[in-house]
């Protein structure tokens, strides 16, 4: 089972999140990472972004290299539209490329970031059980 399809299922049955904006990514070790450092790459389409209105993106993060654990953060589109100037898009611009700290002192923050934009606050609580 590929990485994304075990987070889907990892959300839905911790979270009861299922059919929306959700964005997944492999934990990246230090000696993979572009920063040196533990991270994870996101990419959002700008698009989705600017529909989404009030909504919220959904990323999962693997917690570890094979950990069945993830983190999950619940970001309100509207933070990302309100930062979007300053978050990395590549390339066209149609698409916003966040690498995510995995660094416990630094841990979801964008690296890539401008202003190392923080992501820490819509952490959601690890489930419990």
């Amino acid at each position: 089972m590929s990485l994304r399809a075990t987070a889907l299922r990892w959300l839905a049955q911790h979270h009861r999140v299922r059919d929306a904006d959700i964005f997944t990514s492999r934990f990246y070790p230090a000696a993979e990472s572009w920063t040196g450092r533990d991270a994870w790459w996101v990419q959002i389409p700008v698009a989705r972004i600017e529909a989404l209105g009030a909504g919220v993106v959904h990323v999962v993060c693997e917690a570890e290299p094979g950990a069945r654990g993830f983190h999950y953060l619940r970001v309100p589109a509207a933070f990302l539209r309100q930062h979007l100037d300053a978050l990395d898009r590549p390339g066209d611009g149609r698409v916003v490329s966040l690498f995510v700290s995995a660094e416990p002192a630094t841990r979801f923050v964008d690296e890539r970031a401008a202003g190392r934009l923080s992501l820490a606050a819509f952490a959601q609580p690890a489930p419990i059980g």
